[in-house]
Formats: structure tokens, C-alpha cells, sequence
């Protein structure tokens, strides 16, 4: 009883729950159903739900593959490199753009900075090849100019974890 009371006497906030609630289950909990497709053998025209089970099949040819220790070992290099790398970098810039006495340029290198966050991937790849192209990218004309010889930045295995 003492709980419909506080209900009745608070439903106002209990409706304003109901949208966050909302937010939540669209956006948080929906997208997991999804998740259901890594048992299954996916069939596009069947749809989700109408594929054939096939349980923990592809799971089990990951693991068997060939390849699966390499791309365990790239994982976690890159990730390493990630918690490296790209954790205190930003927290470093953040101090030394706080300590510009300057302003607006201040302002100028934080747009420059935050706009390839806003950027899609597409647009940044395209960035990247035309810096790093062997024939025409700013760079290899840059090393040109000062008589060095082109570097193929973007055809080299080793040069793809740090680019």
C-alpha cells in the first residue's frame, strides 16, 4: 500500500523517467538483439531470426584459424599502443593549449585539433593519401624538393600501425 501512495503522490517523476528510460532500452539494449547473429548462420534474405542456429561454429573457426594468433597479437599491440600513446598525448596538449597566452590562437589550434573527430572516415583516408601518396603526396614532394628519394608510405606493411 505505502508504495502506490508514493507513486500517486510522485507520478510526475515517474513520468519524466519514462523518457530517459526510453533512451536507454532504444539505444543501449535494442542494438544487443543484433548481437544473436554470431550464432547463427546468417542468411540475408532470412532475416535475424529465420537464419539456422549453428551456435558456437564460428567462434570455434576463429579460434582454429590460421591467422587467429597474428590477429590476437595485432590486437593487442595496437591497443597497447592506443593506451600508450593516445591516453597521455591529449592530456598533454590539453595543459600546453591552456598555457597559450594568446587567445584566439588558442582557439585556432583547438578547432584544428578537434576537427577530425567530426570528421568521417572516409574524409580522413582521403587526408591521409594525399599526404602520404607515392607520386603526388605532400610529403614525398617535401622530401623530393630537398633531394631525397620517394618513400612508399602507403604500399609498406610496417608503415600501417603507426599511420
Amino acid at each position: 500500500m505505502h508504495t502506490r501512495l508514493v507513486m500517486k503522490r510522485h507520478w510526475q517523476m515517474y513520468l519524466m523517467m519514462l523518457v530517459p528510460m526510453a533512451f536507454i532500452l532504444v539505444f543501449n539494449y535494442m542494438p544487443m538483439s543484433g548481437l544473436v547473429i554470431a550464432f547463427k548462420n546468417y542468411s540475408f534474405t532470412k532475416g535475424i531470426w529465420g537464419s539456422r542456429w549453428v551456435g558456437l561454429k564460428h567462434f570455434d573457426k576463429l579460434i582454429n584459424s590460421y591467422m587467429f594468433p597474428r590477429l590476437m597479437s595485432n590486437t593487442f599491440l595496437l591497443s597497447i599502443f592506443t593506451i600508450a600513446v593516445c591516453f597521455p598525448i591529449p592530456i598533454v596538449f590539453a595543459v600546453l593549449i591552456n598555457e597559450c597566452r594568446r587567445v584566439r590562437y588558442r582557439k585556432f589550434v583547438q578547432m584544428v585539433s578537434y576537427a577530425p573527430h567530426f570528421m568521417t572516415t572516409v574524409v580522413i583516408v582521403s587526408i591521409l593519401n594525399q599526404l602520404f601518396n607515392y607520386y603526388h603526396g605532400v610529403v614525398n614532394v617535401g622530401i623530393q624538393a630537398f633531394g631525397g628519394t620517394a618513400v612508399d608510405f602507403l604500399g609498406h606493411a610496417g608503415a600501417f600501425r603507426p599511420m
